[in-house]
């Protein structure tokens, strides 16, 4: 996996080409860990991501909604990845971040175990999801690329936290 550098990087996650060589979409994505599984999401739907800060625990919210966090001035919900996909709870640690993402008109954080590094990935190498994954959970993902000798799940991150997950939450929405 190639790490990139500000000039290669145009703000809609696609790689610039490079000068005499054909125009290849390249897409940038971050990868991170949860449970030992290498995921990504596309680097133009993440805000930022910072060091887990103490959150704000609020009743009667979905389980896999940690609480709210105050970034910058912004109440923003925190999501549980470990919860949503129903994984074992486990301590966090000195890795543990929150991905900050833009989902529609809502900045929305996740809790993941650590961030890995940004990738270039060509469209191409990513196959769409196994048809033996249950439906539900198959529609949050994009794909699967292969990358050196690990699998690379690849999040939908409108589908994963889509409209529909937020109408339990009466939660304002947020603009970035």
């Amino acid at each position: 996996m190639d790490a990139i550098s500000a000039n290669d990087a145009r703000p809609d996650g696609h790689s610039a080409p490079k000068a005499g060589k054909p125009a290849v979409s390249t897409i940038q994505f971050v990868g991170f860990r949860l449970a030992d599984v290498d995921y990504a999401f596309e680097i133009r739907r993440i805000q930022e991501i910072i060091l887990l800060r103490p959150i704000t625990r609020v009743p009667q919210l979905p389980e896999w909604i940690e609480g709210l966090i105050n970034l910058r001035g912004s109440v923003i919900p925190v999501v549980s990845l470990r919860r949503r996909f129903a994984l074992p709870e486990r301590p966090n640690d000195d890795e543990t971040r929150i991905i900050v993402l833009n989902v529609g008109t809502r900045t929305v954080g996740v809790v993941v175990d650590g961030v890995s590094r940004v990738m270039k990935i060509q469209p191409d190498q990513i196959q769409p999801p196994p048809v033996t994954i249950d439906a539900i959970e198959r529609a949050a993902l994009q794909g699967v690329a292969r990358m050196e000798d690990r699998l690379i799940v690849i999040l939908d991150v409108d589908k994963l936290l889509n409209s529909e997950n937020w109408a339990a939450v009466d939660l304002p929405s947020s603009s970035s």
